[in-house]
């Protein structure tokens, strides 16, 4: 994927002890007088943002009313749905993204609180204290400075995982390597509960269902092959029956939601320009 001119971006990987609640931390700058465009696909994940830049704007490509303003600090997601940001000129953005149940562990607070919102993140907390770490990160354009700056404010507030959380990361690893099972049923089997407290589980510890989980991955396997080199003529029907949709329109209903755009229109930006960005690895 080419890189817009004018844009410096870093994807870093944050110590071992916070790996267990961050999966990467993402550093973006534009120059004085180049404002760039980015969307950023769906990841099923919150992330915590940081500017130093001024306000931006923040878009969802699936609802051009629902747009927000980011000033210095706030957390977003789970981002279920591509957003468009627009980096004015002399932008400067950091990045932190969480892992699925990472929000849950680093704030211990359900994750149903943010509910795909934009929120200041110290409105979550009883003291107050991403504004402090703003300052601190505003004193330095490094971006490896930042990153470590934000090491060590995060390792103290890395907490245990506890016996339940468990259970639902583990069937989510299942749930990826195996769409056809169902986990609701599974946990519900496995933990003598009821389905309808296992669904609750799901939204306290990572904003979402299993149902929207299972058509999420559906949605990114494809977008994964869409995006390698020897996909040059995709076989929808192939993809429709490798992937468990039921017919090509369901195919299309879902890129729709989750990018707002058909599977042949989002290729052909993939290949041709570097307006997308994703927030996990794409293999």
């Amino acid at each position: 994927m080419s890189q817009p001119p004018g844009l410096q971006e870093l994807y870093a990987k944050p110590t071992a002890r916070v790996q267990a609640v961050v999966r990467h931390i993402y550093t973006v700058r534009t120059e004085d007088d180049q404002p760039v465009e980015r969307v950023l696909l769906p990841n099923f994940q919150a992330s915590l943002l940081f500017n130093f830049g001024q306000p931006q704007t923040i878009q969802f490509e699936t609802d051009s009313t629902a747009t927000f303003r980011l000033n210095r600090v706030a957390i977003l997601g789970p981002i279920k749905q591509a957003i468009r940001f627009r980096s004015e000129a002399g932008g400067d953005i950091l990045s932190v993204n969480f892992s699925f149940d990472g929000f849950y562990r680093f704030f211990a607070i359900p994750v149903q609180q943010i509910n795909g919102q934009l929120l200041h993140p110290d409105e979550l907390l009883i003291r107050k204290c991403f504004e402090i770490l703003w300052e601190q990160l505003a004193e330095t354009a490094d971006p490896l400075d930042r990153i470590a700056t934000v090491n060590a404010f995060a390792e103290p507030y890395v907490k245990t995982s506890d016996q339940a959380l468990k259970q639902v990361v583990n069937s989510l690893a299942v749930h990826q390597s195996q769409l056809h099972l169902n986990p609701v049923k599974l946990m519900a089997m496995a933990q003598g509960i009821s389905e309808r407290a296992v669904q609750l589980r799901f939204q306290k510890y990572v904003g979402f269902s299993p149902k929207e989980y299972a058509r999420f991955q559906r949605f990114q396997r494809v977008l994964n092959e869409l995006r390698t080199p020897q996909c040059t003529q995709p076989d929808w029907y192939d993809f429709v029956e490798r992937n468990g949709y039921y017919d090509q329109s369901h195919l299309i209903h879902d890129f729709s939601y989750f990018v707002g755009k058909s599977p042949t229109h989002l290729r052909s930006e993939l290949t041709n320009s570097g307006l997308h960005c994703a927030p996990y690895p794409l293999a």
